[in-house]
């Protein structure tokens, strides 16, 4: 809070914070002028505060049933060296299928790579019809490879104590996983599969990418 304030009274507005970070912004502020600022917190409150990164645009996810407020640590944006830099989205969780981390990862930089948020919407509208559509085109044509489409999932507890049929649990049974063990598999139409060249459920996939896509517009 302290550190908040310091900023704010120095001119920077506060778009973010959680527990070890402060996101901030100023209009015409430079790399120099944020690392004075971390330097005039890190004196005055005796944490060793630095600059971490410099974004070229950032996008908050908020929370569930309350678009005013972000969701901790759910963020994405590309930096001034045109990385994008990610937390708590699709694209950064090891349980969501390559095909749709890389899909999401595409969009955002199609979309968020000017910086410009007039232009930021104008490509939104018209890029992100396209490239969801082409992905679902491939989907229900079966040309991506089945491996970028399985997901990878720690098992929390041994197959016998889930009470229901989550995918997991049938793919540890397949496996003969057990509690902490990783285990991959795709979805199927009829079920879970553990083993490559299988028929996936495109419709099932299409869901996931459009709830990837999702993520990246609603901001």
């Amino acid at each position: 809070l302290k550190a908040k304030h310091i900023a704010e009274n120095l001119g920077y507005e506060v778009i973010y914070g959680d527990v070890d970070s402060l996101f901030v912004k100023k209009d015409g502020a430079k790399r120099e002028d944020y690392e004075t600022l971390s330097h005039i917190i890190s004196q005055e409150t005796g944490l060793p505060v630095s600059l971490d990164k410099l974004f070229r645009v950032i996008a908050f996810i908020t929370k569930k049933g309350d678009n005013r407020t972000a969701a901790v640590k759910r963020y994405f944006g590309i930096t001034e060296e045109g990385l994008i830099d990610s937390r708590g989205i699709e694209a950064r969780r090891n349980d969501v299928p390559e095909a749709i981390r890389t899909f999401q990862q595409n969009l955002i930089e199609k979309i968020y790579d000017s910086g410009n948020t007039k232009e930021i919407k104008m490509i939104a509208r018209r890029v992100s019809s396209e490239m969801l559509s082409s992905f679902i085109v491939k989907l229900r044509e079966g040309s991506i490879p089945d491996n970028l489409l399985m997901f990878e999932k720690i098992i929390g507890k041994d197959p016998d104590k889930y009470i229901s049929n989550v995918p997991q649990k049938i793919a540890a049974i397949l496996l003969g996983a057990k509690k902490g063990d990783a285990v991959r598999y795709t979805i199927l139409t009829g079920g879970v599969s553990v083993k490559r060249d299988q028929r996936y459920d495109w419709r099932k996939y299409a869901k996931l990418a459009i709830s990837a896509a999702r993520t990246v517009l609603e901001p």
